[in-house]
């Protein structure tokens, strides 16, 4: 059985009966666009209309951003999504185990460890990735240990 446990704009988590965490991308190309803009110029959403990722209308009073500036911030956006969807499922995970730190509470060394380790995940992963299949790839993530 699976349950959709966590659900934003960007993609969804999916938590197994295995425990696995996947997620599946849907972000578009077209989103990516309108978050260059948004990138370069902030707070520029509502001030154009974009479509098929091409700005049909600006009313924004700032100088439009050229196509190759937005080629280009899209490019570093892209580059930067795998380690920005680590953290989010590091940080669902996190607040999963949050439990075990409460204070009347005595978590295990195990447990200490596992928190730390999702906590360095984003600097010991530097060449996380998607790959074809919408699939973070390179990424070792450290095992739950039990309660």
């Amino acid at each position: 059985m699976v349950v959709p446990i966590f659900m934003t704009w960007e993609f969804t988590y999916i938590l197994s009966n295995n425990n696995n965490l996947f997620k599946e991308m849907i972000k578009s190309d077209n989103e990516f666009y309108v978050e260059a803009i948004e990138s370069l110029l902030p707070n520029s959403i509502g001030k154009f209309s974009c479509s098929n990722s091409t700005i049909l209308d600006w009313i924004d009073s700032r100088t439009q951003p050229t196509e190759s500036e937005i080629q280009a911030e899209i490019v570093r956006l892209k580059a930067a999504w795998p380690l920005k969807i680590l953290r989010k499922v590091r940080n669902l995970k996190l607040k999963q185990s949050d439990w075990w730190v409460l204070p009347d509470r005595t978590p295990t060394q195990a447990q200490l460890d596992y928190r730390q380790a999702l906590r360095d995940l984003p600097t010991n992963s530097p060449n996380a990735a998607i790959d074809e299949n919408g699939q973070l790839i390179n990424v070792t993530w450290p095992t739950e240990p039990g309660e």
